[in-house]
C-alpha cells in the first residue's frame, strides 16, 4: 500500500508520536518526539532496530521492507537499557520515495507500560469526534466551492480512512438510519465483507454471519436510543468462548451531531482480553491470599493464646518454687535461668502478636495521653529488665494528639526497651524522652547514653531477626515491628548513634486532630 500524498510532520507527530521516516539508504530522516525520549536523538535504523516480526525473509533493505509492508512489524529497539518493542506498519510514500513507520510501543500489561518510562501524554490520543468532524466539514461547503476543494477533500478523506484502517482498534460510523457508512480493516479484515457491510445495518450483518438475531435486534434498539436521545451505549463481545483463542472486545457507541444537524453514531472497539485475563488472575491470587491470611490468623491465635497459657502456668510454678526456703544457690540459679528463658519466649510471642495486629487490623484513631503511655511503657520494661535507668520526660503539647494507641504503644515499647536493655553500668544511665505536638504532627525523641550502635549495623537494625549486639537477649523483631508500625501510621523514623555515647531515635507521626474536629462539628 502506498500513500497518496505526503503527510505533514505536524500531523504525523500528533497521530503517531513514535513515527520515523526512512530513505532508500535506510537513514532516518525524521522521528517523533516520543520515540526520541526512549531512543535518544542519535539513532540509526540498522544499528538500533531488530526485526522481531517478520523475521524470516526480511532484510535491512528498502525494497525488502517495502515487500513486507502489508504485514504488521514488531521492531525491538537496541542499545537502550529497557526492552521496548514498537508494533506498527511501514507505508510507502510513492511521491517522495520514502517509507513511513506508523506504530507505538507494544504493551501487553501495566508492567510493560511502566517499563517504557513514558507517560500517557507521550502516546497518541485518537479523538473520533474531532477526526470525523474534520472530514464532515467539507460536506458543509457551499456548492460553488466544492469543485475547488474536491481534491483537498479527497486527500484528507483518504488520509483519515487510511489512518483508521491501520490503528489497532475497531472503528465504525453509522448514520441516522443505523447503516454503516464506514468500518475499518481492524473491525472486519475481509475486504469483500467490509465493502458489503457499508450501507447495511447491524441486523443485516447478523443475518449474514448467522449471529443471534434476538441479541442483534436488542442492540439495534439501543442504537436507535443513541440517535433519538443522545445516549451512550457500550457492550462486550466474546469470540471463541471456552477455547484458547477466546477474545473479548469492549465496544462503545457514542452519539455525534454535525453542524448541519445530521446525527451519527461513532463506534469503537478495544481488545480487553489481556486485561480480563489479568483481572481473573489477580482475583484468583487474592482468593488464595485471603485463604493464606485466614490460616496465618489461626496460627497466630494458636501461638499467642494456646502456647502462652502453659508458659504462664510454668511461671506460676516457678513463683511457688522460689518461695521455698530450702533452695540452695545452684537451684536458685537454675530457677532464675528458667524464668528468664520463659520470659524471653513470652516477649517473643508478644512481638509476634504485635506484628500480626499491626499488619491486619485497621487504624483506630483516638486521643492519646502521651505522658501516660510513655510512663506505662517505661514501668513495664524497667520491671522486666530490672535495670536502674532514670527516666527524663520533656513535653510540649499545646495540641491534642490523635492516632492509633496500640500502634503508638508498640513503637514506644520497642524504643524504650532497647534504651533500657543497652544501658551502661559504669555511667549514670538515663533515657530521655521528649515529645512535641502541633496540629499536624507529633514528634517523639528517645535519647539514651547507652552503648550505642556501630556504623556497620546502621543498615541492618530494622531487619527481621537481626541482633547487632551480644548483649541483646531479644528475638530481633522489636525494631522491625517498630518500623512497620511507623509506616502503617504514615510516619517516619530516623536515628543517630555513636558507640559508648548513646543513641537518639526520632519518630514523627501525623496528628489525626483535623479528622476528629470534623467529627465533632458534624454533630
Amino acid at each position: 500500500m502506498s500513500l497518496l500524498f505526503s503527510p505533514e510532520p505536524e500531523q504525523l507527530e500528533k497521530l503517531f508520536p513514535f513515527f520515523f521516516v526512512l530513505d532508500r539508504k535506510l537513514q532516518i530522516l525524521r522521528k517523533g518526539e516520543s520515540l526520541k525520549k526512549i531512543s535518544g536523538d542519535e539513532i540509526y535504523f540498522k544499528e538500533h532496530f531488530s526485526f522481531v516480526r517478520p523475521s524470516l525473509g526480511i532484510k535491512y533493505e528498502f525494497e525488502s521492507i517495502q515487500r513486507f509492508q502489508e504485514q504488521v512489524f514488531l521492531l525491538r529497539i537496541l542499545g537502550i537499557e529497557k526492552k521496548i518493542e514498537l508494533k506498527g506498519q511501514f507505508i510507502y510514500d510513492k511521491q517522495n520515495d520514502l517509507l513511513y513507520f506508523w506504530g507505538s510501543p507494544y504493551i501487553k500489561s501495566e508492567k510493560d507500560f511502566e517499563n517504557t518510562g513514558l507517560q500517557i501524554k507521550d502516546f497518541a490520543i485518537f479523538d473520533w469526534n474531532i477526526s470525523y468532524l474534520q472530514v464532515n466539514n467539507f460536506l458543509r461547503i457551499e456548492q460553488e466551492d466544492k469543485e475547488k476543494l474536491k481534491y483537498q477533500f479527497e486527500r484528507q478523506k483518504n488520509f483519515y480512512e487510511l489512518l483508521f484502517d491501520h490503528i489497532p482498534m475497531d472503528v465504525a460510523i453509522l448514520n441516522s438510519d443505523l447503516k454503516y457508512i464506514f468500518i475499518n480493516r481492524s473491525a472486519i479484515k475481509n475486504a469483500e465483507i467490509r465493502n458489503w457491510v457499508r450501507g447495511k445495518t447491524y441486523l443485516d450483518y447478523a443475518r449474514y454471519r448467522n449471529l443471534d438475531l434476538d441479541i442483534a435486534s436488542e442492540r439495534e434498539q439501543n442504537f436507535r436510543k443513541i440517535i433519538d436521545n443522545g445516549e451512550e451505549f457500550f457492550y462486550e463481545d466474546t469470540y471463541f468462548k471456552g477455547t484458547e483463542q477466546e477474545k473479548t472486545i469492549y465496544r462503545n457507541m457514542l452519539p455525534y451531531t454535525s453542524h448541519s444537524g445530521e446525527k451519527y453514531i461513532l463506534a469503537y472497539g478495544i481488545d480487553i482480553t489481556m486485561v480480563r485475563k489479568a483481572s481473573e488472575e489477580i482475583f484468583n491470587k487474592n482468593r488464595e491470599l485471603n485463604k493464606l491470611n485466614l490460616e496465618l490468623d489461626g496460627l497466630v491465635y494458636s501461638v499467642t493464646h494456646d502456647i502462652r497459657s502453659p508458659l504462664h502456668a510454668v511461671l506460676g510454678l516457678i513463683d511457688v518454687i522460689e518461695r521455698e526456703e530450702q533452695l540452695n544457690a545452684q537451684t536458685e540459679e537454675y530457677v532464675s535461668l528458667i524464668r528468664s528463658s520463659i520470659s524471653r519466649l513470652d516477649e517473643t510471642i508478644n512481638l509476634i502478636f504485635d506484628y500480626s495486629k499491626n499488619a491486619r487490623t485497621e487504624l483506630q484513631s483516638s486521643e492519646i495521653d502521651l505522658e501516660e503511655l510513655i510512663q506505662k511503657s517505661y514501668d513495664h520494661n524497667i520491671k522486666e529488665l530490672k535495670n536502674n535507668v532514670r527516666l527524663i520526660l520533656n513535653q510540649n503539647n499545646p495540641f491534642k494528639f490523635y492516632s492509633d494507641p496500640q500502634r503508638v504503644l508498640i513503637i514506644l515499647n520497642s524504643l524504650i526497651s532497647n534504651a533500657l536493655m543497652f544501658s551502661r553500668t559504669n555511667v549514670d544511665a538515663f533515657v530521655e524522652i521528649s515529645f512535641r505536638v502541633d496540629k499536624d504532627y507529633c514528634e517523639i525523641e528517645i535519647a539514651d547514653n547507652g552503648e550505642g550502635i556501630q556504623a556497620k549495623h546502621y543498615d541492618l537494625i530494622f531487619e527481621m531477626f537481626y541482633r547487632g549486639s551480644k548483649k541483646s537477649i531479644g528475638s530481633g523483631l522489636g525494631l522491625f515491628i517498630c518500623k512497620e508500625a511507623v509506616e502503617k501510621l504514615k510516619g517516619s523514623l530516623t536515628f543517630t548513634s555513636y558507640p559508648n555515647v548513646g543513641s537518639n531515635f526520632i519518630v514523627k507521626l501525623p496528628n489525626d486532630l483535623c479528622s476528629h474536629e470534623k467529627e465533632i462539628h458534624s454533630y
